[in-house]
C-alpha cells in the first residue's frame, strides 16, 4: 500500500522526466515540492494520532480520524489559498523570473495536494479498522496509471500543466474514494467528516 501511494505522488516526475528537458523537470519538482510543504504543517497532529487510529475502539477511532480529517482540511485549506495567491510571486522572486513556470504549475496542483493531506489518516482507518488494505493498493495503483496516461496524454500540448493537472485530478479521485469508503464503512455524516465544527 505505501509502495502504491509512493507510486501515485512521483509517477507523474517520471514522466515529466522522459517528456521534457531538465530544466521543465526542475520547474514541475520545484512546484510539486513548494506545495507538498502544506502537508508539513498537519503531519505533525496526524502521525502522534496514528497508533489511537489503530488501536482504539472502532467507534473512537472513527471520531478521531473525522476530527484530524476536517481540521487538516481546514488548516492545509486556509494555507492553499494563500499559496495560491501568493506562490508564484514567492517562486519568481526566490528563484528568478526563469521559474515562472514553476508558479502556474504550482496553482494547477494545489487543489489535490490540499484534498490529499487527508489521505493519510483515512487509509490508515480503512487498513486498520475496516481491514480493506487491498482496496487502499488498488485505489492508489489506479490512480497512479490514470495520472501517468493524462500525463502522456496532454503534457506534450500543454507542458507541465498537464503534468500539474493530473496530478491534482487524481489526488482528488483518491481522496474522495477514500472518503467515500470511510462514510460508508462508519455511517458518519459527510459534515462531520469534512467540515470544521465548534
Amino acid at each position: 500500500g505505501s509502495t502504491a501511494g509512493f507510486l501515485n505522488m512521483r509517477v507523474d516526475i517520471f514522466v515529466v522526466s522522459i517528456m521534457f528537458a531538465p530544466a521543465a523537470l526542475g520547474w514541475y519538482t520545484l512546484a510539486i515540492g513548494t506545495g507538498e510543504l502544506l502537508w508539513q504543517v498537519s503531519r505533525a497532529f496526524i502521525w502522534s494520532a496514528l497508533g489511537r487510529i489503530g488501536s482504539d475502539p472502532f467507534t473512537d477511532s472513527a471520531a478521531l480520524v473525522a476530527r484530524v480529517t476536517r481540521n487538516t482540511l481546514a488548516i492545509v485549506g486556509s494555507l492553499g489559498i494563500i499559496a495560491f495567491i501568493a506562490g508564484p510571486w514567492l517562486i519568481v522572486h526566490i528563484y528568478g523570473q526563469s521559474f515562472e513556470p514553476a508558479g502556474t504549475a504550482l496553482r494547477w496542483a494545489l487543489p489535490g495536494l490540499v484534498a490529499y493531506a487527508a489521505e493519510v489518516a483515512l487509509t490508515k482507518f480503512i487498513i486498520l479498522q475496516l481491514t480493506r488494505p487491498v482496496l487502499t493498493i488498488l485505489v492508489q495503483s489506479t490512480a497512479a496509471i490514470v495520472c501517468a496516461a493524462l500525463t502522456v496524454a496532454f503534457a506534450g500540448r500543454f507542458g507541465i500543466v498537464a503534468a500539474a493537472a493530473s496530478t491534482s485530478f487524481t489526488y482528488l479521485i483518491v481522496t474522495a474514494v477514500l472518503v467515500t469508503v470511510f462514510l460508508r464503512g462508519t455511517g458518519m455524516s459527510p459534515g462531520r467528516l469534512l467540515l470544521i465544527q465548534r
